[in-house]
């Protein structure tokens, strides 16, 4: 398929973009050079959501494994 001209005229790639995103480097005007930390410390936001989701749902379940 042919790429649409809407998207063809632009003067970045979607892909480039994209990639721009992912690494966080799209995000350098609004954490200025700390934006290298903005990846790292979201992983280490979104374990700690895990692991304390997990924890919460244990003790649930063990609660309710001992009543029956």
């Amino acid at each position: 398929t042919p790429m649409p001209d809407r998207i063809s005229n632009l003067p970045m790639s979607l892909w480039n973009v994209m990639l721009e995103v992912h690494t966080a480097r799209f995000f350098k005007f609004l954490f200025g050079d700390f934006y290298i930390l903005f990846i790292p410390l979201f992983g280490i936001f979104s374990l700690t959501i895990l692991i304390t989701g997990l924890v919460v749902w244990l003790k649930v379940y063990w609660r309710r494994k001992r009543r029956a």
